[in-house]
């Protein structure tokens, strides 16, 4: 997985500014988000998949749908609470996603 670093809303675990996910056909590993809004954008070869961002629930491990999933390329925004989160990928492949702020 290649991740650029550039947006600093976006940090993952071991503290990195990324924004920017190659991921392939897998998930993204889990980052934290300051919260804010955010923007998710993917271009991909969809198979019947999709690109969602999950929130890791109160648990620890559960993963939570946070309504930002794309079924197609394109960009989709929304809302997000501060906590840790990573980008599902199910079925689709050749998966380029982005992860951005938005300032509003």
């Amino acid at each position: 997985m290649n991740i650029t670093e550039v947006q600093p809303q976006v940090r993952t675990a071991q503290g990195g500014l990324v924004n920017s996910f190659h991921l392939s056909g897998s998930n993204s590993a889990q980052f934290t988000l300051l919260g804010g809004y955010y923007s998710l954008a993917a271009v991909a070869t969809w198979s019947s998949g999709n690109v969602t961002v999950q929130m890791v629930g109160p648990d620890g491990s559960t993963l939570l749908n946070t309504g930002l999933t794309l079924l197609a390329n394109g960009i989709i925004n929304g809302p997000l609470a501060a906590g840790t989160y990573q980008i599902t990928v199910t079925t689709a492949t050749a998966v380029y996603a982005s992860l951005q702020s938005v300032p509003i």
